[in-house]
């Protein structure tokens, strides 16, 4: 049982400096505010996901992640600071939404920091 948390441990401190290059970039690039909204957004709706016994999230939630998500993309694009995290992002999204349920796919989530989680696509596919 012990090796198992140094094993947990480990991997969450390996973590790190991706963490720290991804805030250093976002804000180097301006885009640290929409970065925050839009994880904060996406939380709470994972949050409320959670909670609810029916698991359907209300129009108003799943609208407000994926406006903040939107603008997120929005102020990333055009940036070469933040390049490698859009296609990351994007690649991400795809990854969350067509291969939840491979287990190849699930180690390799766990291996990284995947900060894009519960974030949508595309704004127009909530309206």
């Amino acid at each position: 049982m012990a090796g198992g948390l140094w094993k947990r441990v480990r991997n969450t401190f390996a973590k790190v400096p991706e963490i720290v290059r991804l805030v250093h970039d976002m804000r180097v690039g301006g885009c640290h505010e929409e970065f925050r909204t839009a994880r904060e957004q996406c939380r709470r709706e994972r949050e409320r996901l959670r909670d609810m016994a029916d698991g359907k999230p209300g129009e108003g939630e799943v609208a407000s992640c994926a406006k903040a998500t939107a603008a997120l993309r929005k102020c990333m694009e055009g940036k070469d600071v933040l390049a490698k995290h859009l296609v990351a992002m994007d690649d991400g999204i795809r990854e969350d939404e067509w291969r939840g349920w491979d287990p190849y796919m699930q180690a390799k989530r766990a291996a990284r920091f995947r900060w894009w989680t519960g974030m949508s696509k595309c704004e127009e596919d909530h309206y």
